[in-house]
């Protein structure tokens, strides 16, 4: 989940019925000019109190950030009922742009999810409104004051495609802490992965998978970073001998 570990306590107990071995985590979106930053923190301890503090003044920023953008839809004539948004006991305070999409998109302002942000919600769309965001280090050190491993997610998504600009980029934030890179991810081609596990072995960084599966109706199959590709199962136990030798 992004910016909340809320969700962990019945994520273990479903897992545990089921069979399924969980690894608490959580998703923090950090600031980075022209691109998105998502730094996840794997093996995290929920309950720690400095990562819950982070996430505390986290959620604050995604409040103020929610209710100006319900507030702009208001303003251009899109006046959307708080009980159709605030849905499974949501609040504003973790209601996301995708809450709002769906919404735009079961409503006919929009041919598909995608198009909410380019029509409504990007930077400088109709109702853009742009969340304040903590900073990588900040992120990166949370994670490790929870035991956890930093990650960074999905790193097409940071718009930095020139080799040696992203190589510099990934220096930076190695040098700040952080771990591991996802390298397998939904709809990643094989050049894309070949990219990317470069870097990584070439910067001494984990290989991470990630389905960014979001619920049974989405289209990432949880576990996979394809229909047929299934995330491979070996990249846990190098992140568990890496948790145990840094442990020593």
């Amino acid at each position: 989940d992004h910016d909340t570990v809320n969700g962990i306590k019945e994520a273990k107990t479903a897992c545990e019925h089921i069979g399924i071995n969980l690894i608490p985590g959580v998703e923090l979106s950090c600031e980075l000019p022209g691109g998105e930053l998502h730094i996840v923190g794997l093996f995290v301890d929920e309950n720690n109190s400095f990562l819950l503090e982070l996430l505390a003044r986290i959620r604050k920023l995604r409040f103020d950030r929610n209710m100006r953008l319900y507030e702009k839809f208001k303003s251009i004539g899109i006046d959307i009922p708080e009980d159709e948004i605030l849905v499974d006991g949501k609040t504003f305070e973790n209601i996301g742009k995708p809450d709002f999409a769906r919404y735009l998109y079961k409503k006919g302002y929009v041919k598909h999810e995608k198009e909410s942000y380019s029509l409504y919600m990007n930077k400088d769309a109709k109702a853009g409104v742009e969340k304040q965001k903590i900073s990588d280090i900040k992120g990166i050190e949370a994670i490790h004051k929870a035991g956890g491993i930093a990650i960074l997610a999905h790193p097409d998504q940071t718009n930095i495609f020139n080799y040696s600009l992203f190589i510099q980029f990934i220096e930076d934030l190695k040098s700040k802490g952080l771990d591991g890179m996802e390298v397998y991810y939904t709809n990643y081609n094989k050049k894309q992965i070949k990219f990317y596990k470069k870097i990584a072995d070439r910067s001494g960084l984990l290989i991470s998978g990630g389905s960014d599966f979001h619920g049974p109706n989405g289209n990432p199959i949880l576990g996979h970073y394809g229909k047929k590709n299934m995330i491979p199962p070996e990249l846990v136990s190098e992140m568990k001998d890496y948790l145990y030798k840094r442990a020593k």
